[in-house]
Formats: C-alpha cells, structure tokens, sequence
C-alpha cells in the first residue's frame, strides 16, 4: 500500500447510505469500545475485602447500566443536533455554553486516554505478574512495586512508540492483543464453571456474609464499577457514517450497554461461584491457578499484557483526533494536531506519552515513596469515572436545554430520567472530591488540571479568540441559531413516518390484515430469507400484512425482473 492510499484513508469522506454502518455493525462497535474484562480487577475492592458491598454489587451494576443509558440518550440526541461537525461534548459544549465551556470540556475529554494508560500501566506487570513473582523480591512490599511500575512506564513509551510504525502493524497488533483477551477470558469462565462443578455451588452461600452497604463503599463500588460502561460516548459521535443515525444510535446505545450489564452480571456469577468471599486483586489469575495450575497462570498474564499493551497503542494512535477539534477552533496550535503523510499526528502521539507518563510519576511513584497506600486499580479508574461524570452531567445539562428551548422534542419521562441522573452525578462528584484522605493524589491532579487549564485560556486562548471576533473571522455560534423542532428535519422526516402508519394502517383496515395472526416480524423474515439471494435493497417497512403475504407466496420479483417485464411490453 503506497503513501497516497494510506492518507487517502484517513480522510474524512461521505459515504453512501449503502456504505454507511448499520445498526449491527453498530452494535459490534460499541460493545468492542464498552465492554472490558478489567472489571474483574476491582472486585476485590467493590464485592469483598473493608470496601466491599457483597451481593448488592448486582444492582449498583444494574444503576450503573441505567445511569449511563440515560447519558447514552443525551449523547445520542446532541449527537443528532450538532451532526454537521466533530468533536462530541467538545463540540455540544461549546455550540451551547460557549468557548470557555468547551475548552474546559475538550481538556477533560482528552486527559481520559492517560488516565486509562496510567491503570493498565498498573496492571501490565505488578497485577498480570501475581503468583509469579514474590512480592518482596526487591526488599519490601513498596519498592517490589515501585520498581515494576517504573519498568511498566518503560515499556509504556517503547510500545507508544512501535505506532509510528505504520498503520498496518497497528491493526495487526491489536487484532492479535483482542483475540488474545478473549480467549483467555473465555479460560477464566470455564475454569470458573469447573470449580462451581468440583464444589457443588458452596462458593455462593459462603459469599453471603461478604460486604457491608454503607454510603461510603456504595459510592466507591459505583465510581470504580462505572467505568466499565464508559466508551459509548466515543461511537456515538460518528452519526455521519451511521445509517438512519436518530433512529439507529438510541438503539444501539441502549442495545450495546444492556449487553454490557448482562456481560458483568454473568461474568460476576462465574467469579463468584468461582472464588466465594474472597477475591484477590487478580481473580483471574487465582481461578486459572486453582484449576490448571501456577503454570497456567503464563497464559493470563498474556493476555492482560496483551490487553494493556493493546490500550496503550490504541490511546496513543487516536490521542491525535482527540485533538483535532480543538486544533479547528485555534484553542491550541494546529501543528500538534497536524498527520503527516502516513495518517499520524506526531506531536499530538508525543504529547501523549509525556502526559500519560507524568500521570504515571504522579500515581505510580510518588504514592510509593511515601508508602500511600490509597492508589490502586479501583482508585484510579474511579477517577476516571469521575471526570466522565462531569462530561456526562454536561451534556444531560444541554440535552435539557435544547428540549427547553424547544431545539427538540423529548418524552417527558426521559427528561425526568435526565434530572435525577444529574443529580445522581452531582451527589457522587462532591462525595468523591470531599473524601480527602482517599482520594488525595487524584483531587490534587484535577485541581492541578483544571487551574492551568484555566490560566492558559484567558493568558492564551481568550485574547485572539476576541481578536478573531472583532476582525470579523469568526462569528458567535449560539443555541438560539439552531432551527426550531418543528422547522427541523426530524420534524419532517418523523411527520413523513407518520403519514406513512397512518396511510398503512387505514389499508390494513380495507384488505383485511388483522384477521391473519402471523406477527409482522415473522412474516419479514421469512420475505428476507426468500430473497437473500436477490441483489437490491428490501423495503417492506410500509407493507400491510396482505400485502406481506403476496409478496411470500408469489414470484420472487426484484428491480431487474421488473426491468425485464417493462421491456417485453414496450
């Protein structure tokens, strides 16, 4: 593949609504961002030990669930309105709120992806290690895990860096990784399923007892569980590609975080039959040891390699688009969102590195050399879950807003939704940001994030962003220049949908449709499977159930036989 095509590929094109994706490969798509196996690193901190919460992990994993759908459908519904450019809450922010709100937003969105790396720079040695190496191989507790942090950073900045490589061996690579995850999780299950055999199923009645629901561990098991269902806001912002994007993305959200629940709520049933009570800091690792062997324990150590290694090249190849809007607004310089020939923004891959790895010196290194005990796996994807929050609660914020301001129509039970998951997000931020002694090096962190955030845009940013004002360049862009509901699109195309039920149904009434008993559903499958031979595209949507039972029991007719038969008449 020449240099041309390579770019060629990155550019952003129109696709053809046959080219565009689907609701299935939709659904593929957000499941593979959402859907992780790292949640079972944080169970020995959310079900069992002090924190823990015991069997009430499986309806805080359900409000979880809940919590985020609802943020999924205001994702999904600004999304919709502010289609015409990229950026997601950046962009929703900034369109609404105005230019500090979204730099403040986009800052937030974009220190997720060293967030993410400082927790699997965590996991890529001392954790996928476990049972393989002595804990106090380098003298004590805290210098054994010193030390392989700062080998972790190490083979951080080495992997970050096998991206310049070109694209190829980065699709290659995380391929291989992803295969590797999943079927090393599906080892974990069975091993799982073989110990709940061996002991009859005791492991769930000894795990009655484990736990307590106090509002302290309910607030640290929703933070650190949470994260497990971000990621859906990253695929709901490409409606442009999507087929039919404001009735497919609610759908696939919706679909994609309900697999998402019934993924973890199984996966905890297996975890539980499997170890009872007590859970280490690496279940996996215990469960394969106790039905194949410490030997075995090679193979999950593997896979979580693989599986961090596999984050660390995915964050550091996307860490440029991450910028992007940003770059398009003048918010930060256009060089560090700048690809080269290949496809990759250089500086923006290197800004990334430097940031994930002073995140790393900050978490990984400092809390260990003052013998802190307070970071950990859960500790540091709760932060990130946090951070989430106040993206999530911004955009539930303006999805409220556009309904107010009549921009779009809501049902009024999703805007109660909204309301209490704002405040639900509200209550845990401040219980978060309140828990000093728990949450010291991450509040510090943010304080540190957010105050030079702050500096630099009214030192930087404000003063040409008012000079391109008063010259003329760029014009304010507010809410109110939206299109009304009933001037905009959706309006139209959902009058058209129901002129259409309306004109379907008042046929169904004249050719007798209600007297056949087959479900709608059934009788288009069958018509599918009927012409799944045949080229062309179905469109069995407005046909009556009559007309759906010609149309199984005839001819197959497609557009070329209907071709043909004009021909012979003519």
């Amino acid at each position: 593949m020449n240099k041309d095509k390579i770019k060629n590929m990155f550019k952003r094109k129109d696709r053809p609504s046959d080219q565009k994706i689907g609701l299935k490969q939709l659904i593929w798509l957000g499941f593979d961002y959402t859907v992780s196996m790292s949640f079972v690193l944080i169970l020995s901190k959310t079900f069992s030990g002090a924190e823990g919460v015991g069997y009430n992990l499986f309806w805080i994993i359900l409000l979880g669930g809940f919590v985020a759908g609802i943020a999924g459908l205001a994702f999904a519904k600004c999304a919709n309105i502010f289609s015409e450019r990229s950026g997601g809450p950046f962009e929703y922010s900034r369109r609404t709120f105005g230019h500090f709100a979204g730099w403040m937003i986009g800052i937030y969105q974009y220190v997720l992806i060293p967030i993410s790396a400082t927790a699997n720079l965590l996991v890529l040695l001392s954790i996928s290690l476990q049972g393989l190496y002595s804990p106090t191989m380098w003298g004590s507790e805290e210098l054994t895990q010193l030390y392989l942090n700062l080998i972790s950073i190490g083979i951080y900045i080495a992997i970050s860096l096998t991206v310049l490589l070109g694209t190829k061996i980065f699709k290659f690579a995380t391929n291989i990784t992803s295969i590797i995850k999943w079927i090393v999780m599906l080892m974990v299950y069975v091993g799982a399923m073989v110990i709940m055999a061996r002991n009859s199923g005791k492991n769930f009645d000894e795990a009655l007892g484990t736990g307590s629901l106090t509002v302290g561990n309910f607030n640290t098991a929703f933070t650190a569980f949470f994260y497990a269902f971000t990621g859906f806001e990253t695929f709901s912002t490409i409606g442009d590609n999507v087929r039919n994007p404001k009735k497919t993305m609610p759908k696939a959200i919706m679909i994609v975080l309900a697999i998402a629940v019934v993924f973890y709520l199984i996966g905890l049933v297996f975890l539980i039959g499997g170890l009872g009570s007590f859970f280490p800091e690496n279940p996996n690792n215990a469960i394969i040891e106790m039905v194949m062997g410490t030997g075995a324990l090679v193979f999950v150590a593997i896979s979580l390699i693989a599986q961090n290694l596999n984050n660390f090249m995915q964050g550091t190849y996307y860490s440029g688009g991450m910028l992007q809007p940003l770059a398009e607004q003048k918010m930060i310089s256009a060089k560090l969102a700048q690809k080269d020939e290949t496809g990759l923004a250089i500086r923006a891959i290197f800004l990334n590195i430097i940031l994930t790895v002073i995140f790393g010196m900050i978490w990984l290194v400092l809390p260990f050399i003052t013998k802190d005990k307070s970071i950990d796996f859960a500790a540091i994807v709760g932060f990130k879950s946090i951070v989430m929050f106040i993206i999530y609660g911004t955009v539930i914020v303006i999805a409220l807003l556009l309904t107010f301001k009549k921009k779009t129509k809501t049902n009024l039970i999703v805007c109660v939704f909204w309301m209490f998951a704002l405040v639900f997000l509200f209550y845990q931020c401040v219980m978060y940001f309140i828990d000093w002694n728990a949450h010291k090096f991450q509040i510090l962190t943010f304080v540190g994030l957010t105050v030079l955030a702050i500096i630099w845009y009214f030192a930087w940013i404000r003063p040409r962003h008012q000079k391109r004002l008063a010259s003329g360049e760029i014009t304010l862009q507010k809410v109110s220049d939206l299109p009304d509901w009933l001037d905009s699109e959706e309006f139209k195309e959902l009058s058209i949908l129901k002129e259409k039920a309306l004109d379907m149904k008042m046929r169904s009434l004249k050719d007798g449709s209600d007297a056949i008993l087959i479900p709608r559903l059934i009788l288009k499958l069958k018509i599918k499977n009927k012409y799944k031979k045949t080229e062309g595209k179905l469109e069995l949507t407005n046909l009556t159930k009559t007309e759906l039972m010609v149309k199984l029991n005839g001819p197959i007719v497609t557009n070329q036989t209907i071709e043909i038969k004009k021909n012979s008449k003519e």
